[in-house]
């Protein structure tokens, strides 16, 4: 009897402690997830994607130290991006970011669809579909970059980790899929060694930030002076200058060769060539606004447009819209909804290469898409050093980026040699032709 109690005891006090660990371990877990549930619910965007375009944009992410390919698109309801895609794909046999031609490296950075390719039009080393890239971008020719024909395309072999010449292969069934999300000179894909993830809160912060950077850059082309514009540039990158005289004088309230005082009675207003009398005022503007990071680069992608307002009479300041004078940030460009700037049908069309016809078919005193500009720009470090009462203060530069990069990524009309789209688009608005930039037809 005293054995069998004292079996029993055992059994109970083994059961006791088994509970008690169990019990102990299970609230280990539970404070574990508290701690990191913060992180999980947070971290989970990439932090290369800023700001989509308009509501369905994609955005194609390479991460080569896991081989994997992903794709986002932006929902406007959430006014976040939203994985729809992730698959297995094959980059340059030889690690790190590619710097010269033949290396075998793959590109790290932003890059943009220029054209597809399908696969009557392909080697069979190339599969069923091939997108072709802009490298090496501007960033990449001014850093000293070389090499070409970075693609993402198809394969007719059993797909091997890095296993390409620089290339992103992938199965032939993937690279099909991925078509759908393709628009060219629109759909980024950022190429990187490892993505980074932030927390939506981190991501909206810096697009306020870099919309607030993209409106005073446009503020300071429609009203400010030549050196306050090239405060926005990089000391190491001077954008050529030699057009802002003409769009200094294009921009007026009055067209060029008339008086900027209002005229007396006996004045006659002038005439725009087409039987019409009125003054206008022509100014920069610009929407699609999408926004990438790699490393501490962002690429800033949007429609550059010209805009017109006309008058009967000559225009008052209170009569000049904001946009002329001092631009009041757009609420369809700021968070919380970022909601688009619906353009017209005459401003822009789906394909970017057919955007809107040829300059000099403009009719005046209407709205109209120059083309795709894109900004590389970087944090701005310089700092203000402010000596007073003996005491040193430092103080950041008033401008929280700067541009080290600046062209067109595609153009609305055929532009030759040395003439200047903003410039060729201003002068179709006004109804003359500045010697210095003639349209031609």
């Amino acid at each position: 009897m005293k054995k069998l109690l004292f079996v029993t005891v055992c059994i109970y006090d083994l059961r006791y402690h088994f509970k008690v660990v169990v019990l102990m371990a299970l609230f280990l877990c539970l404070l574990l997830n508290l701690q990191f549930l913060p992180y999980a619910l947070s971290e989970n965007i990439p932090s290369s994607l800023i700001k989509a375009p308009v509501t369905g944009a994609a955005a194609i992410l390479v991460e080569k130290n896991t081989q994997t390919l992903r794709v986002y698109t932006y929902q406007s309801d959430t006014d976040q991006y939203d994985k729809v895609f992730e698959t297995s794909c094959s980059t340059g046999e030889a690690a790190g970011r590619k710097t010269l031609e033949g290396d075998k490296k793959t590109p790290e950075g932003v890059y943009l669809i220029k054209e597809i390719f399908e696969d009557r039009y392909l080697t069979p080393i190339y599969g069923k579909r091939a997108f072709t890239t802009d490298y090496p971008n501007l960033l990449d020719t001014i850093l000293g970059r070389t090499g070409s024909a970075i693609w993402i395309h198809g394969t007719n072999k059993i797909l091997k980790s890095m296993d390409s010449n620089g290339c992103v292969a992938m199965n032939n069934h993937d690279v099909v899929k991925l078509d759908q999300y393709i628009r060219p000179d629109e759909t980024p894909v950022i190429l990187a060694d490892h993505i980074e993830y932030s927390s939506q809160e981190q991501i909206k912060r810096e697009k306020i930030s870099v919309l607030k950077f993209l409106e005073q850059w446009c503020n300071t082309l429609n009203s400010g002076t030549y050196h306050e514009f090239l405060s926005y540039y990089s000391d190491d990158y001077l954008p050529e200058m030699e057009w802002w005289m003409d769009w200094k004088q294009l921009r007026s309230t009055t067209p060029p060769g008339h008086s900027t005082s209002p005229p007396d009675d006996s004045a006659s207003p002038p005439d725009n060539n087409n039987g019409e009398v009125n003054w206008s005022s022509i100014f920069a503007d610009y929407t699609h606004v999408g926004i990438y990071r790699q490393g501490e680069q962002l690429v800033v992608l949007f429609d550059l447009m010209l805009r017109s307002v006309t008058y009967p009479h000559y225009p008052q300041a209170s009569e000049i819209p904001p946009q002329t004078l001092e631009i009041s940030p757009r609420p369809s460009e700021i968070p919380p909804q970022t909601s688009e700037v619906s353009p017209q049908a005459s401003e822009i069309s789906p394909q970017a290469s057919e955007i809107s016809p040829r300059a000099s078919e403009i009719s005046p005193r209407a709205s109209v898409t120059i083309g795709k500009r894109k900004f590389f720009i970087e944090p701005r470090t310089s700092l203000d050093l402010n000596v007073d009462s003996g005491f040193i203060s430092v103080s950041t530069n008033r401008l929280t980026y700067q541009i080290i990069g600046d062209q067109f990524q595609v153009l609305a009309a055929k532009v030759k040699h040395g003439e200047v789209p903003l410039i060729l688009a201003a002068t179709a608005f006004r109804g003359n032709k500045l010697t210095s930039y003639k349209i031609k037809k």
